[in-house]
């Protein structure tokens, strides 16, 4: 089955789910997320938690509050195919010592993801 809802109030509310994904700009991660973790459902929100410890510090307060089990701050351009082989690179000694690098890229849908690595 599937429905909507107009607010994240009314997805948090919402018997039928378990699980929120917050994937919006870092800015509304707050408002987004807070319901939801209020109302102790399990959250996967994208990094960074918040724009500032201060958000990461009241969102995590919100979960211990809310008897939230699971709640994931991910990067999915970890799992991107391209991430996968530079690690690969990086792991055989192949591209020597990284201490910093900075990824710039664009996906495909339905294809690999193509990208540039800056270090």
């Amino acid at each position: 089955m599937i429905t909507t809802n107009d607010s994240s109030t009314e997805l948090a509310k919402d018997p039928n789910v378990d699980l929120v994904v917050c994937s919006v700009r870092v800015d509304r991660h707050v408002a987004t997320i807070s319901p939801s973790l209020k109302a102790g459902k399990d959250v996967y929100v994208e990094w960074p938690l918040g724009k500032s410890l201060a958000e990461a510090k009241e969102l995590l307060k919100l979960k211990n509050e809310g008897g939230v089990k699971k709640a994931v701050v991910g990067l999915q351009a970890r799992q991107a195919p391209i991430i996968k082989k530079v690690k690969e690179l990086i792991a055989q000694g192949s591209i020597g010592e990284v201490y910093s690098s900075t990824w710039v890229g664009q996906g495909s849908v339905g294809g690999e993801s193509t990208g540039m690595l800056i270090s």
